[in-house]
């Protein structure tokens, strides 16, 4: 049982922190009971410190500096109340970076924000510290309810978010940003927390969470599929509004939350105006599944007929049908184009590899598939191009990063020039080679890598953030060359 402990603020989770109870539970989710209890009684008056209405964008816990995270209270928080607490995981530890997106949503459905700025992609046991020191320390401070805790996070963050959901058992629900589970697992009978799955159309990982909404709805858990226009990246903020309406919706069905007509109006209302839109852009198979999710959540709240007629006007339509094969079939096609590519760079790895005429095929594939994308009119054709380029650009980068860690850097050097080729408008291949010249000793290659990084775009913040903080390139800021390319570099946030 998890509570907090009279007098000194202390978490007990029978005897345990939350951070050796998830590490005890590791491997075994199935024999883990509830985390989060009930008991927590509200906290003080809330420090001066903590403003509420604002992103504060470094809280450090009070009983470890080293570890801190982004916050948001709902410029009406009180500690008369508890409120409900979203764990926000961001994969490159800024917790601003969410927050920014979801304060509107989390202001006008009450919830509080905690987003980590020590969990990031890679970190591993890192993360689960990090949730375990921001749970603890947002107890000694903040009323909480317990019964509302939410896990969320984008790419890798989502992974950290689902796993921690599935092996504590800690969480009402996720939100899971442009991923689902580690290794693309699916859900397993028994898991309860509720999943609200938000999907780029041209993100690489789309197949993936249409895969896990598909699995969801298989086993009657709660979840819904929100589908936005971009790529992988945080969801835009009108996203992050449905999301909180819709776990709204829940707690009032669950009897956690007052029942507001008002309110459940107008999310019924933004839910049709929302399927309007989509059938207005034609795309009927999105708005007949966004009716049919809505339905589910809003049934037993409101007179949901307006609902039940789009469906039943849309569930018969031959274009939602059309769609829905277009959509597969694309998904299928993609998976072999992008797994051709893959199969290339997994090759580029072995010690005997004939790296130039592997990087020559792979990059042939790359241009061919921007040649198609720059001719493509269907929009689903050109989000499907993009899905396998965005998975070639991450893929080169995240193997390239792997290499150079390793000493190879000829090898990284010919993944990052992939990563450029996937996308052209990107500065991080260029960082990412200027590294690998730095640590070759290659000043003069390392400062042509930055100045094409700037020419993508990037700030001089940036740029002197990244010289000064690698260790290699440091001795670059001495240099006329680099001074003038710090110059001429655009002004802006890093």
């Amino acid at each position: 049982m998890l509570r907090a402990g009279a007098g000194a603020g202390a978490l007990e989770i029978t005897g345990m922190s939350l951070k050796r109870r998830l590490l005890h539970c590791f491997g075994a989710v199935a024999a883990c009971t509830p985390l989060w209890a009930q008991e927590a009684p509200p906290g003080g008056e809330m420090p001066a410190a903590l403003r509420a209405g604002q992103v504060l964008p470094a809280v450090r816990s009070t009983t470890k500096t080293d570890q801190s995270y982004a916050l948001y209270l709902p410029s009406g928080y009180s500690a008369a109340a508890r409120w409900p607490i979203v764990l926000v995981f961001d994969p490159g530890a800024v917790g601003t970076r969410p927050l920014q997106l979801m304060k509107a949503g989390a202001e006008r459905y009450g919830y509080v924000l905690a987003a980590s700025n020590n969990s990031r992609n890679g970190s591993g046991k890192g993360s689960f510290d990090a949730a375990n020191e921001m749970w603890a320390d947002l107890h000694r401070r903040l009323a909480l309810d317990d019964r509302r805790a939410y896990l969320a996070g984008f790419s890798g963050g989502a992974r950290v978010a689902a796993a921690m959901a599935r092996i504590c058992h800690c969480a009402r629900g996720v939100f899971l940003d442009g991923a689902g589970y580690y290794g693309g697992t699916s859900p397993a009978p028994g898991e309860t927390f509720a999943v609200f799955a938000i999907a780029g159309t041209s993100d690489f990982n789309y197949g993936e969470l249409l895969k896990l909404d598909a699995d969801l709805e298989r086993l009657g858990r709660r979840h819904f599929l929100r589908r936005f226009d971009g790529e992988h990246a945080w969801a835009p903020a009108p996203v992050w509004d449905d999301a909180f309406g819709w776990a709204t919706m829940q707690e009032m069905k669950d009897g956690l939350r007052a029942r507001d007509e008002a309110l459940v109006a107008s999310l019924l209302a933004g839910t049709l105006e929302r399927g309007r839109a989509r059938e207005g852009a034609g795309q009927t198979l999105y708005a007949l599944e966004d009716y049919q999710a809505s339905l589910a959540a809003l049934d037993g709240l409101v007179d949901t007929n307006p609902l039940k007629e789009r469906v039943a006007a849309l569930a018969g339509d031959s274009r939602v049908a059309s769609a829905r094969k277009q959509e597969k079939a694309d998904l299928e096609k993609e998976a072999g184009l992008g797994g051709r590519i893959f199969g290339i760079m997994e090759a580029m790895r072995e010690p005997e590899a004939d790296l130039v005429a592997l990087k020559g095929d792979a990059g042939s594939r790359v241009r061919s598939l921007r040649g198609e994308l720059e001719r493509a009119s269907r929009p689903e054709r050109r989000a499907s191009l993009q899905r396998v380029l965005g998975g070639v650009f991450v893929g080169a980068l995240e193997q390239g990063a792997s290499r150079v860690d390793g000493g190879q850097l000829q090898v990284a050097a010919a993944y990052f020039e992939l990563a450029a080729l996937a996308r052209p408008d990107a500065a991080w291949p260029h960082l990412s080679l200027a590294r690998c010249h730095g640590i070759a000793g290659d000043r003069k290659a390392a400062l042509r890598d930055l100045t094409r990084a700037v020419e993508k775009g990037l700030t001089a913040p940036r740029l002197s953030e990244f010289v000064n903080t690698t260790p290699k390139l440091a001795a670059l800021a001495e240099t006329d060359g680099y001074r003038r390319l710090l110059a001429s570099a655009p002004a802006g946030e890093p």
